[in-house]
């Protein structure tokens, strides 16, 4: 009996010591203490900005609040003194940058919208210097819109119209000009900038119609590429007054690629599979198709 009840405290002692050193060399375990260790070594801080709207307009101010903290705590950070923002275009060009000193984890300011920007879409960037050691992910970084008092006199509309010309996509982009009572604003004179993928493809003066249209025409020699630009439309109002708007161009084709894929990556001969299609227009979107399955003798 005593021999039966010393085999079993010597296997339980077994289990223990054995379930000790299984926790201690859990890797796991080992893979928490290291990152606990490495973050308590190199803390890394985070930032966010409150804004004092959605969107501005040229002539206005981005009021702002910053806070900067730390990511594992959340608590404020004190670790940097001096906090970057920035303002980029859509060209990803720095128009601005403040330097802002840090108290508390907080710290305010603004950008003051002068006549020299563009209407479009702005990126607000904000970070630290210690940050920059450990990449952009913890960065601030959001698009918002800038527009333009001036150009909320005119409206305009855009259709386009596909061709192909030489082997090459021929582009026509009608815009209608407009006020916010609905009236056209007929032969104005309109100077045009067409860019695509940030590269000028063509230049031009045309003048509005009686019912205040302009029609651009322009060619992309390459064909089927996800083409994406705009046209910068300069309108020079009744009273010489000169206003500018930037018009998206989100395709220059009306091609659709069309593929089919078969169920496991191959067709097998007299055996019942699925084949799914796939149709693609020129902007990448999805496009509804119609079609039908022909043998080799022409019987649907």
């Amino acid at each position: 009996m005593k021999l039966k009840i010393t085999l079993a405290i010597s296997f339980l002692s077994l289990l223990i010591v054995f379930g000790a050193f299984k926790m201690d060399d859990d890797p796991f375990s080992q893979l928490l203490q290291k990152l606990e260790d490495y973050t308590s070594k190199y803390p890394q801080e985070k930032v966010h900005l409150h804004l004092d709207k959605p969107y501005y307009a040229i002539g206005d101010d981005i009021w702002f609040k910053a806070y900067v903290v730390n990511t594992k705590t959340s608590a404020p950070s004190g670790i940097s003194k001096i906090l970057y923002v920035e303002l980029i275009n859509e060209k990803d060009s720095l128009k601005k940058l403040v330097k802002l000193p840090i108290m508390g984890g907080i710290t305010w300011g603004d950008f003051k919208l002068t006549d020299s920007l563009g209407e479009g879409n702005y990126r607000i960037r904000a970070y630290t210097n210690y940050m920059r050691n450990f990449g952009t992910e913890f960065f601030y970084d959001k698009t918002i819109k800038i527009g333009n008092s001036w150009a909320n006199k005119v409206f305009t509309k855009t259709s386009y119209n596909f061709t192909k010309e030489n082997n090459a996509d021929k582009v026509t982009a009608t815009v209608h000009f407009e006020d916010k009572n609905g009236v056209a604003y007929s032969e104005n004179e309109v100077n045009y900038e067409v860019q695509l993928d940030y590269r000028t493809v063509t230049k031009g003066k045309v003048k509005t119609s009686l019912t205040g249209d302009a029609v651009i025409s322009f060619t992309n020699n390459q064909s089927f590429q996800n083409k994406s630009g705009k046209i910068i439309a300069t309108i020079t109002l009744d009273n010489k007054q000169k206003v500018i708007k930037s018009i998206p161009i989100t395709s220059t084709s009306n091609n659709v690629d069309v593929q089919f894929l078969p169920e496991g990556g191959t067709f097998v001969e007299e055996l019942p599979q699925k084949v799914a299609i796939k149709a693609v227009n020129a902007d990448g979107r999805g496009e509804d198709v119609e079609g039908s399955i022909i043998d080799e003798g022409g019987m649907k």
